[in-house]
């Protein structure tokens, strides 16, 4: 039990907190009603910022009349950040050569799907999702690397990464089985690296064979690198036929 004078102060906190509370309340909806008038020969009137105390905090906010309900949820934390990648559509496709064909550009890397659309698409083969294959994609370059590069992708919608089977020489790894998409997220690598110099392919063109393991449809954003710099990236659209 408190002594009396603590719960007194205990009581007048609660009360005050309370007002302050309605206060605010009465602001917003008071704000949401306002509508600025048009004086004679000038423009509208803006209405003033409103001030929100919260404690000994103060937050204020530029009101906005149609979209104060939504800033307001903004600032006091009611609003759910997404845990997707912002990837936009999938990659365009261009005629590369004759040799390489229809690709999309990741810096100085082509991807090669096998899509006969505007776009990269890679379609799963009929047993999804009971099995999972891997899907070939060609790696194409123009010129043999100076120096290694890297690939890493993730999914767009749930940041699931995307696993990777491209063998270097002495690499005597056999490829991947089909199966279930949980095992499939286990095999290959996380991080693919094509070695300098000459490629694995010369001819009829330049080019790195070897599979990228989708375990599921949806947009994949595949990231090349050097080192830490960034050089490229490409979206892959993935479908279930």
């Amino acid at each position: 039990m408190l002594p009396p004078r603590w719960q007194d102060e205990a009581l007048g906190s609660e009360e005050r907190a309370s007002e302050t509370r309605e206060r605010a309340e009465r602001r917003r909806v008071a704000l949401q009603r306002r509508v600025p008038r048009r004086p004679q020969g000038g423009r509208p009137a803006r209405p003033r910022a409103l001030t929100v105390k919260i404690g000994s905090a103060a937050v204020y906010e530029r009101p906005v009349l149609r979209g104060t309900a939504l800033v307001l949820a903004l600032v006091f934390g009611t609003g759910t950040p997404t845990a997707g990648l912002l990837c936009g559509k999938p990659s365009r496709l261009r005629q590369v050569s004759p040799a390489i064909g229809p690709a999309a550009r990741a810096g100085p890397l082509w991807l090669v799907t096998g899509a006969r659309g505007p776009r990269a698409v890679a379609e799963l083969l009929p047993d999804y999702p009971t099995l999972v294959y891997p899907t070939k994609v060609l790696i194409g370059v123009h010129r043999p690397l100076r120096a290694p590069i890297t690939l890493r992708g993730r999914r767009c919608s749930d940041d699931r990464p995307l696993r990777f089977f491209y063998r270097n020489t002495g690499d005597t790894r056999d490829l991947p089985d089909a199966g279930p998409a949980s095992e499939l997220e286990h095999m290959g690598d996380r991080v693919a690296t094509l070695a300098a110099g000459e490629p694995p392919i010369t001819v009829p063109g330049l080019g790195y064979p070897g599979y990228m393991l989708f375990s599921g449809p949806g947009n994949w954003k595949v990231s090349v690198r050097r080192g830490r710099r960034l050089l490229g990236t490409a979206i892959i659209r993935v479908v279930a036929q």
